[in-house]
């Protein structure tokens, strides 16, 4: 147990407001999925001080030290009293104007104007939900585009264009407010890119899924939670994902034919296709729902159901297995932590049904948990594999979202002469770029196996011990 500081949020939700967050989250990915072009007619805009003088960030003030060198000071600094409030309304395009809003539509967006065929986008402030404001807005017939309350993770102005207009003024000074004007033009200007615009409306999308997979709360990252445990991330997906898969398909001769257990995000059918010596890929997942959120949430992973090569099915992996003896050239285990139904996966059972399946020379791969967390249980599994297979190893990764930032993989072979450190197929950088993978390599491979110390010790008990038994 460590003692932590709390995280401060913009308020604690409650069931309602979370729901209410999800509510308007799925109405606005309805409305996305119904018209793809909605985004390019919404105009979005808020209001935001800007100082004569605010303060630093801690990053802007970090200063470099050498360790003989005693820490720099500064004095506290404190927001100017010299203030002007900047109003400013953009859309994927950029920005439509600053300070006086229907003569800048007018003629910055002639074509919304004159067809009324915009949506306005703000939050819910008083001076935004007041009676004046409401009517001034419906006698100009002016769709408005739904912001929960409480929520300033949502709205664009909040994540995307008032941070980057602010941060670089930050630490200066500005002594009137025209100086502070001419200030926050000239920042304007500079995120005048088109297609910083347009990423924002993506990620704008992006932050409803969040929203909806966060259950309503504030959220921190694109992820797929199953039984309380992170099971994967956007930002770094790719490292897992490419690598249990090209670990066992670079060792085998020829993998025509792969099995997948689980992998229901998707993304290991994704990267199992780019291998070029796969015809078939069939997959087993237990929970359709896994499959069907990421479908909708995870698209970045799900893209992997809609290749051609994958025959999915829902059921029983260890039940299919035994009804499909001698058939795959690799078996891909992709599952959750050993916790629950996902027990099994983790017992001699499931590796004796798995090793049945496999054709000779055949490779599997398992995600094989954590060196720093589970190293009992690596040990045991490495023991019994041992008794099953006649070449057994283990593979780490490194990847922040798992705790500790690793974890390993299980690798057996039905071919004793096969040498998992060492892949078969080396792939070029231009192999590499064109199957679009970013973690794996073949460097990367043979390194996957060298282990600390405390890791190798407990890898090698079982041939230690066989070998003063043979003594």
């Amino acid at each position: 147990m460590r003692r932590v500081a709390a995280k401060f949020v913009p308020k604690l939700l409650n069931c309602d407001q979370k729901q209410h967050r999800m509510n308007i989250a799925n109405e606005m990915l309805d409305s996305v999925r119904d018209d793809p072009n909605l985004l390019q007619r919404v105009i979005t805009g808020d209001e935001a001080w800007v100082y004569g003088y605010d303060v630093e960030t801690k990053a802007q003030s970090s200063q470099w030290k050498l360790p003989h060198e005693p820490r720099p000071k500064k004095a506290r600094q404190v927001r100017s009293n010299v203030k002007v409030l900047l109003t400013v309304f953009f859309d994927c395009r950029g920005v439509v104007h600053h300070e006086f809003l229907p003569q800048a539509f007018r003629q910055k967006r002639p074509d919304l104007w004159k067809n009324k065929n915009w949506l306005l986008h703000h939050d819910n402030a008083p001076a935004h939900t007041s009676l004046l404001v409401r009517d001034l807005l419906a006698k100009n017939n002016t769709l408005m585009m739904p912001q929960p309350p409480y929520s300033p993770d949502l709205p664009p102005c909040d994540f995307f264009l008032f941070p980057k207009l602010k941060r670089p003024m930050k630490g200066r000074r500005y002594a009137t407010l025209d100086e502070i004007k001419t200030a926050s033009k000239e920042e304007l200007k500079k995120i005048e890119k088109k297609k910083d615009f347009l990423k924002c409306f993506e990620d704008w999308k992006n932050r409803w899924h969040k929203c909806i997979i966060s259950h309503g709360d504030y959220f921190e990252g694109d992820k797929i939670v199953l039984d309380d445990l992170i099971q994967c991330t956007e930002r770094d997906e790719f490292t897992y994902q490419e690598m249990i898969s090209f670990l066992p398909l670079n060792c085998h001769p020829n993998p025509k034919k792969v099995l997948i257990i689980g992998g229901g995000d998707g993304g290991v059918a994704r990267e199992v296709a780019k291998h070029p010596q796969v015809e078939t890929i069939v997959q087993c997942e237990l929970d359709e729902e896994v499959v069907e959120v990421s479908k909708k949430y995870l698209p970045f992973t799900a893209q992997g159901f809609y290749n051609p090569k994958l025959q999915l099915n829902f059921c029983d992996g260890v039940e299919f297995m035994k009804q499909h003896k001698n058939e795959f050239d690799v078996i891909i285990t992709d599952s959750p932590d050993p916790k629950g139904p996902a027990v099994c996966l983790f017992q001699k059972p499931y590796y004796q049904a798995i090793r049945d399946a496999l054709k000779d020379g055949g490779i599997l791969c398992s995600q094989g948990e954590s060196i720093w967390f589970d190293l009992k249980l690596i040990e045991e599994m490495n023991k019994f594999c041992k008794t099953l297979f006649p070449v057994v190893d283990y593979a780490t990764i490194y990847i922040p979202t798992y705790p500790g930032g690793q974890i390993g993989f299980l690798l057996c072979s039905k071919d004793p002469s096969c040498n998992l450190r060492s892949p078969i197929r080396q792939l070029s950088s231009k192999q590499l770029q064109d199957m679009k993978l970013r973690y794996y390599t073949s460097t990367i491979h043979e390194g996957a196996f060298i282990h600390p110390n405390f890791v190798e010790s407990a890898l090698n008990k079982t041939k230690q011990a066989e070998e003063e038994n043979g003594n």
